[in-house]
């Protein structure tokens, strides 16, 4: 018979009481040891699991970022991001911010930013169009979160990048 140490002993109590493993404190963490080859399988078969379900949790963040890449000058409710990847509203925010740190109402609204300076660097579109296009309806609500973003005005942005150009 093998014995292991297992650092999270919530995790292999229930083996450990039904093999009559041991617990106790190893500088300062608490440490279970259990008695049983199979229980390392079964930590095998979770690790294996959880690898599957982050690579399937990858995937669907990736859908979710393509329909939003695909519908950024949309109208789009979180909603409607859930119904696309199949998943709930609570799925869709877990994911985001497990994987991205953000919420997906912020990451698109990042990302039409982006666009939007890509517009203003490389047209002459007036600021109001380049707006309604990339899903800002709010002019006044764009300039302010544009220049949240980048440290300027839309306009100052223009200036600056048109003055680097030339």
């Amino acid at each position: 018979m093998q014995c292991i140490l297992c650092e999270k002993p919530s995790a292999a109590k229930n083996y450990s009481l039904a093999l009559g493993g041991r617990s106790g404190t190893f500088k300062g963490k608490q440490y279970t040891i259990v008695n049983s080859v199979g229980h390392i399988f079964g930590m095998i078969q979770n690790m294996e699991k959880q690898v599957d379900d982050s690579g399937s949790a990858q995937a669907r963040l990736q859908l979710m970022m393509q329909f939003l890449h695909q519908n950024y000058a949309k109208d789009i409710s979180l909603e409607e991001i859930a119904c696309y990847a199949n998943i709930s509203k609570s799925t869709v925010l877990n994911l985001f911010n497990r994987f991205l740190h953000i919420t997906p109402i912020n990451y698109l609204i990042a990302y039409r930013l982006k666009k939007a300076a890509l517009l203003i660097k490389n047209t002459e579109k007036k600021i109001n169009t380049i707006s309604c296009e990339t899903g800002f309806h709010n002019v006044d609500y764009f300039c302010r979160a544009f220049k949240k973003s980048y440290k300027m005005t839309p306009t100052e942005y223009r200036k600056s990048k048109n003055s680097t150009v030339k």
